[in-house]
């Protein structure tokens, strides 16, 4: 998941902005080693893993953030997290991964990072505190999700693509 990349990049760019904060949904074997990492930071106020967070919470917590982070390495496919943040109003920065540049590079090139490249990474949430990394407006993110990932669209295609076939 590029856990370590995003928290080694965050530890880079916090003592440059106190404000900032970090927040890990989710659970999985790189708990410990996550938390080894941010308790030998010293940023264990600011850093927090939430661990599993449920359904009916996510929206509230994607809504709640000023951008969401996807640092995939691979193996990242069609990117449900990535298509909820936006629907949420929540920009998000990627990693040019799996599917991740398809989901978010029509928002902007800007928003994608290298993967497994903590510098890259740093070089984006820098961007991101400094302005410098314009992110899209929660509404343009929310009118992204809603036209790109609309359930009618892949139904859709494959009508399209058949109805192709069947004329050849």
């Amino acid at each position: 998941m590029g856990l370590t990349h995003l928290v080694d990049a965050f530890i880079q760019i916090a003592k440059r902005y106190p404000q900032a904060q970090l927040v890990i949904a989710g659970k999985g074997s790189q708990r410990e080693a996550l938390q080894a990492s941010i308790d030998a930071s010293g940023l264990g106020s600011r850093i927090r893993l939430l661990g599993f967070v449920s359904e009916e919470d996510l929206p509230r917590l994607y809504a709640s953030a000023d951008c969401v982070l996807m640092p995939s390495l691979d193996l990242e496919g069609f990117g449900l997290s990535t298509a909820e943040a936006l629907a949420s109003g929540t920009p998000v920065l990627a990693s040019r991964s799996g599917a991740n540049p398809e989901l978010v590079e029509p928002l902007g090139r800007s928003l994608l990072f290298n993967p497994a490249d903590t510098e890259s990474l740093a070089s984006a949430l820098q961007g991101v505190m400094d302005g410098s990394l314009p992110l899209p407006s929660r509404q343009r993110c929310a009118e992204y999700a809603r036209t790109a990932f609309r359930w009618d669209r892949p139904s859709n295609a494959i009508e399209q693509a058949w109805s192709d076939h069947a004329l050849r």
